[in-house]
């Protein structure tokens, strides 16, 4: 019979038993980690504290606070700043707003504002200032600069509403295409022919007929007929409706 005895066998460690030991460490690191979050979640350092509003101009920075709700008995960082810009925004003169938050809980709100550029002046309503998308920043019954705009039909939308009228879009349509013919118009409507009018800021009258294919044509027309007459008798109203055939009615 041998001496030598026979050896037993070493098992080879499962991979449950090899990772056995670090569970321990891993429930202490989620233990600690979810310790670690409550703690970012509640500490009052990131409850807002200071809030400013710049680029406002006219428009009261309480106006803005009050829009954007920024609640100063939560977390910041927790907070829909998409959701505060969306209600900043909503105020008709704001064009864009965009909240920037900074460590560990301060707001900065920025916001651009919309130009006028245009008057409606709807027939035994109101009057609105409006922008060059026609939303409409207030009521104004007084007189402004801007180019006013006669719609045939009442009309009566509200601030931070988009107008979107036919013919208000169109007459906004003209008055760029003026423009870049250098007129300067001050007053357009349509007579009870869907006839344009236009009324210059000279005093000049220009009618336009029908707003078609052809207005462009009919405003190039305007430049050289006032270059011809200019020294001539004052100019009443210019008749463009028949291109082909203007006719020029003087003072």
């Amino acid at each position: 019979m041998s001496r030598t005895a026979s050896r037993p066998r070493r098992q080879k460690k499962s991979a449950a038993s090899r990772l056995r030991p670090f569970w321990i460490l891993a429930l202490v690191a989620l233990f600690a980690g979810t310790v670690a979050a409550y703690v970012a979640l509640t500490w009052r350092g990131f409850y807002p504290t200071r809030v400013i509003v710049v680029g406002n101009g006219p428009i009261a920075a309480a106006q803005i606070l009050a829009a954007a709700k920024v609640d100063p008995q939560r977390n910041l960082w927790l907070q829909d700043a998409r959701a505060m810009a969306k209600r900043v925004e909503a105020i008709p003169l704001i064009a864009t707003a965009s909240i920037h938050r900074g460590l560990p809980a301060s707001v900065r709100i920025a916001v651009t504002l919309r130009a006028p550029a245009f008057a409606l002046d709807p027939p035994g309503g109101r009057r609105y200032v409006l922008d060059r998308d026609l939303r409409v920043l207030y009521a104004d019954d007084g007189a402004t600069s801007e180019p006013a705009i006669v719609p045939s039909r009442p009309l009566a939308p509200s601030p931070g509403a988009f107008v979107s009228d036919p013919q208000v879009i169109a007459m906004r349509d003209d008055v760029y295409a003026l423009r870049a013919a250098h007129a300067d118009p001050v007053r357009l409507r349509y007579d009870k022919y869907e006839s344009l009018i236009v009324t210059m800021r000279d005093g000049l009258v220009v009618l336009l007929g029908d707003d078609g294919e052809d207005l462009q044509k009919k405003i190039a027309l305007l430049e050289p007929i006032r270059s011809q007459l200019a020294k001539g008798k004052p100019i009443a109203a210019i008749d463009l409706r028949a291109p082909n055939t203007p006719v020029v009615r003087y003072k």
